[in-house]
């Protein structure tokens, strides 16, 4: 089996798969392997361990599927630092997480709840003035030390929408 750059794979694995999702290799060179996994983000993979097992680790997909992680670099601050966004993000399992967190009753995470749903879940993300400010509280509900099951789910829609990373207050400073 031989990986090419742009090629969509997954793990043979079936908890592995779940953990990972379908991967998009973005670059092969003589040492490692780098694949963009769709909710873990870019993993290195040493080419000298893989390559003798690979048909048994992994599994090539068809092509370009529409399930494949595509990073898209964002600036949320004035600061130079960018985040990955996941643009092929799972939209049915974030209005799910969406709907959990506004029933989780907190204050705040109602708010970001509707707002979340209302930029991200209608249409492609474009970063607007709006989708700032939701994620922005976002980032404050993650942060924060209320009780209960809201700054989990918070945590799972910052997961799902950049690459397993959780957003901080720092990330718009």
């Amino acid at each position: 089996m031989k990986i090419e750059v742009g090629r969509t794979i997954t793990y043979n694995d079936t908890d592995a798969a779940a953990k990972y999702g379908t991967g998009v290799v973005m670059s092969v060179t003589e040492n490692e392997y780098t694949i963009l996994w769709a909710r873990r983000g870019p993993t290195k993979y040493r080419r000298s361990i893989v390559d003798q097992q690979l048909s048994e680790v992994f599994k090539q997909e068809g092509g370009a599927s529409e399930g494949a992680p595509k990073e898209r670099h964002i600036h949320l601050g004035p600061s130079k630092q960018v985040i990955a966004l996941n643009e092929n993000y799972d939209r049915d399992r974030l209005a799910l997480l969406c709907a959990n967190l506004e029933g989780s009753g907190v204050e705040g995470a109602v708010e970001v709840a509707k707002g979340i749903a209302a930029e991200f879940t209608s249409r492609k993300f474009t970063l607007r003035p709006g989708s700032k400010k939701v994620l922005k509280a976002l980032a404050d509900l993650c942060t924060s030390t209320a009780p209960g099951a809201s700054v989990a789910e918070a945590c799972e829609i910052s997961r799902e929408l950049f690459f397993g990373r959780i957003i901080q207050k720092s990330d718009f400073a």
